[in-house]
């Protein structure tokens, strides 16, 4: 009988340890996340009421930001109580079933209250979420107004110094931390709230990627591999195999970017302002690629005997190099602009960004068409369209210098 009270002294404290342990969050939770999720909707409202306003805009729009802090630093600890939750019913452990003895009512009356307050807190952490991804669209549709406004200024003549002057650095690392800031708001967020969601979006996409390069070689590699003791092969077959080294790897690159896009959608961790930062960056890795194989097809840098053009070894390399450079130069502008966009437009920024690319564009442009391509050795010798091509490459480059300016 001793024994029996013993148990039973032990089980009840266990028990109110458990309660103590339970106990719910305040009340006051629950009215932050319905102010907070009350100021986002008033400052969509008030966007609305300013469309032609630019200072409200950006004072709404750094507004928006700090909902955005505020919405991750409520999500945290919702988070961190929610872990305590789930770890409480664990050690609880499920309610005995049909035919079992009967469990103490205090350990029945706890496990609901977790269940009820665990339910609660999936209802807020959806409102946060709900709150921060408004809050997003509102600073990018904010972004998208004042390039409208933007664009109706284009028309105004203004002082080139702007491009690089006091402006210009201020307006460009206020972007650069926009940009940090909101990427890693997303990664906070995602890895405190969807940690098994985003590793496993991690992890189905490095296999996608492994999948696609063996893959793809074991599938295409006939297709596009181009034999070194092959001496003297035909225009056609040096053609053809230059077309197929092209389309394919680019093809499968460019489906595996929009998989690895759906992958991280389908997981419920790409958020919509995320996911706009993400497409022109997807956009323009894309066209690199096609620039990359394209170049490599043409100049054959390293494979003489397939190579399309009649030009010697250093003279295709050289050219195959200042060619992804432009490429690389021109898909930078294309995707900082498009962030330019994104984050809040910038005449500074605009003017100088498109400056600088008008001019690296056009000095890589006047270094093609200063490559030398003359007979050396046993390289052939160029073709006379060659010059012709060198000199349009030298008019257009010095060309487009000086209409930059």
């Amino acid at each position: 009988m001793w024994l029996l009270r013993f148990l039973s002294a032990l089980i009840l404290a266990v028990m109110l340890a458990g309660s103590a342990f339970a106990q719910t969050l305040p009340a006051e939770v629950d009215i932050d996340v319905e102010t907070l999720t009350r100021d986002v909707q008033s400052l969509v409202t008030r966007f609305q009421d300013r469309l032609d306003d630019e200072d409200a805009m950006v004072a709404i729009a750094q507004q928006a930001a700090a909902q955005q802090g505020e919405a991750i630093a409520i999500g945290v600890t919702l988070t961190e109580r929610i872990t305590a939750v789930r770890t409480r019913l664990d050690q609880l452990g499920a309610p005995p079933a049909e035919g079992e003895a009967p469990e103490p009512e205090l350990v029945t009356a706890e496990r609901n209250a977790l269940q009820e307050e665990r339910a609660r807190i999936n209802l807020l952490i959806g409102q946060l979420e709900d709150a921060t991804i408004t809050a997003g669209d509102l600073t990018d549709d904010i972004a998208e107004r004042r390039r409208e406004l933007f664009s109706e200024t284009l028309s105004k003549r203004y002082d080139i110094s702007q491009a690089f002057g006091e402006q210009f650095f201020s307006d460009f690392n206020d972007r650069l931390d926009r940009l940090t800031r909101r990427v890693n708001s997303w990664l906070s967020f995602t890895w405190r709230t969807k940690q098994t969601a985003l590793i496993g979006a991690l992890f189905v996409s490095l296999f996608a990627a492994v999948g696609a390069v063996f893959g793809s070689r074991k599938t295409f590699g006939a297709w596009i591999e181009r034999d070194r003791a092959h001496e003297a092969p035909t225009y056609f077959a040096r053609l053809t195999v230059g077309f197929w080294y092209t389309l394919l790897p680019t093809f499968v690159f460019w489906a595996l970017l929009g998989v690895i896009y759906l992958i991280f959608d389908n997981f419920g961790v790409l958020r919509g302002d995320i996911a706009e930062l993400a497409v022109p960056l997807f956009g323009g890795l894309a066209i690199l690629y096609l620039v990359l194989r394209l170049s490599r097809a043409v100049f054959a840098p390293y494979v003489r005997n397939w190579r399309l053009i009649n030009i010697g070894n250093r003279s295709a390399v050289i050219l195959h190099v200042l060619m992804v450079v432009m490429a690389t130069i021109v898909v930078a502008d294309g995707v900082i602009a498009r962030f330019n966009i994104i984050l809040g437009t910038s005449l500074p920024i605009t003017i100088g960004m498109s400056l600088l690319t008008s001019i690296a564009v056009g000095l890589v442009l006047i270094a093609m068409g200063r490559v030398r391509v003359e007979q050396s050795g046993d390289e052939p010798a160029p073709a006379s369209w060659t010059r012709w091509v060198q000199l349009i490459l030298l008019f257009t480059g010095v060309g487009l210098i000086l209409l930059a300016f």
